[in-house]
């Protein structure tokens, strides 16, 4: 049967991937979401009024029903499925890492040490978390629920099959928006409320450890070590912090300029740590926790060092180590897809190598022909206000664009060679960067 895909999970250990599919069904909606289930007289005479509607030979209105599809890796094979409830749509999903340690157990201040050293190379196990909201009239309040699954080996096979295991699933207050692994923790966003969980293998139940209010609806998680990052659906974006021996999550900083974002990571090389989001005007920033800045109060105001316009709407980032790294800094490469199908990369470079290719790219805008003959800086140019004022010192594009650097490869050598003499560098010079950057990249 044909579907559409919405998400996708991949599991590293069992070597499949997990896919959350819809199909068109008739719509029947459930007599305790249209009228108030104590009110007997009101919901019999609605139950009849939808079965003479359903015996009709008039067209029906469909609605998507989703299904969690498990598929081999190599065949995509299908080996499991999970039907979910009526009326109940798929909103976030996500593989996370979950502790296997009992966690149910308060830390002591005179073990705060001892239990911190241990749990950082405690055993974790590989699941995979799916969030959903049902899909209510405006006058009920919208609920939700949360599934965690793990990819098991069918026993009962001699194919080696896989299948699907619920191991906890249980109602929410709320449509689940975002989920991200935090330490061994599970990280739930219930629209405007963060809840941190642990799993307790013994009862087979998520226990909740801490939580945090956040503004009006989260769109996104992301998560590095001890440090949380989540999108708002209005004010931006906060930088958290999770403190493990009190078991409590700290805010740290926010950006002040309100917008609307979509998705949230991270993107680090060596000690430095930034915060890269996109925002529904196509842009992508990132955000720097510079506390010793006078500027930023104390690193309440997260400070823009980065930022550009890439045409489209980002709906998600993934976050990945760069590869062939010929030195011990280590660093990360983001991709990220667009809605106009398009892939992105975006990969931290040594300061050195920044300067050759930001004289080139400045270069490149006014000596050799564009397409249609239209600026490549006006189309990356910030589309968006700024709120504060002092940040128009620190805005700064700082974000190479690469497709405009890589088109120096398909110039003749005589246009290669007046650029780089204008830059004041080699030819050789300006490839060996190009060279490296593409074995960083971790794509084929």
């Amino acid at each position: 049967m044909l579907a559409t895909p919405h998400h996708v999970m991949f599991h590293p250990i069992q070597r499949t991937y997990t896919v959350i599919t819809t199909t068109p069904r008739p719509y029947k909606p459930r007599a305790s979401e249209l009228v108030n289930p104590d009110d007997l007289e009101a919901k019999e005479d609605l139950q009849n009024r939808l079965k003479m509607y359903h015996s009709t030979a008039v067209p029906h209105a469909t609605q998507d029903h989703y299904i969690i599809k498990l598929y081999t890796a190599g065949t995509w094979e299908l080996l499991d499925s999970i039907e979910l409830d009526e009326n109940e749509a798929v909103v976030s999903a996500k593989t996370v890492q979950l502790s296997k340690e009992d966690r149910s157990q308060q830390y002591g201040n005179d073990d705060d040490e001892l239990n911190l050293r241990l749990r950082k190379g405690s055993e974790t196990t590989t699941l995979q978390c799916v969030g959903s909201g049902f899909i209510v009239p405006e006058d009920l309040p919208c609920r939700g629920r949360l599934l965690l699954l793990e990819v098991f080996p069918n026993i009962s096979s001699k194919k080696g099959d896989r299948k699907l295991l619920k191991l906890y699933h249980d109602n929410t207050k709320g449509p689940v928006t975002a989920i991200c692994s935090l330490n061994g923790y599970l990280v739930v966003a219930v629209s405007s409320k963060i809840m941190i969980y642990f799993y307790d293998w013994s009862t087979k139940r998520l226990i909740i450890a801490s939580f945090f209010d956040a503004q009006f609806y989260i769109t996104s998680l992301s998560s590095i070590k001890n440090c949380l990052a989540y999108g708002d659906a209005f004010k931006s974006t906060y930088f958290l912090r999770w403190r493990e021996e009190t078991r409590q999550l700290t805010f740290l900083g926010k950006d002040f300029n309100p917008c609307q974002v979509a998705s949230t990571s991270f993107v680090y090389e060596g000690p430095q740590l930034g915060i890269l989001f996109s925002d529904s005007n196509n842009n992508i920033t990132v955000l720097s926790y510079s506390p010793a800045v006078e500027e930023s109060s104390g690193g309440l105001i997260l400070l823009p060092v980065a930022d550009m316009n890439v045409g489209s709407l980002i709906p998600c980032f993934v976050s990945l180590r760069a590869a062939n790294q010929t030195r011990s800094l280590d660093k990360s490469v983001s991709v990220f897809g667009m809605l106009n199908g398009s892939i992105g990369v975006i990969l931290a470079i040594d300061d050195g190598s920044y300067r050759r290719l930001h004289r080139l790219s400045v270069r490149m805008h006014t000596e050799i022909p564009h397409s249609a003959g239209l600026h490549p800086k006006s189309h990356r140019i910030y589309q968006g206000e700024r709120k504060l004022r002092f940040r128009s010192k620190y805005r700064s594009p700082n974000i190479i664009d690469g497709d405009l650097v890589l088109k120096f490869a398909e110039q003749n050598t005589v246009t290669q060679q007046n650029l780089v003499t204008k830059i004041g560098t080699r030819l050789e010079a300006i490839f060996t960067i190009l060279m490296n950057i593409n074995r960083e990249i971790p794509i084929v």
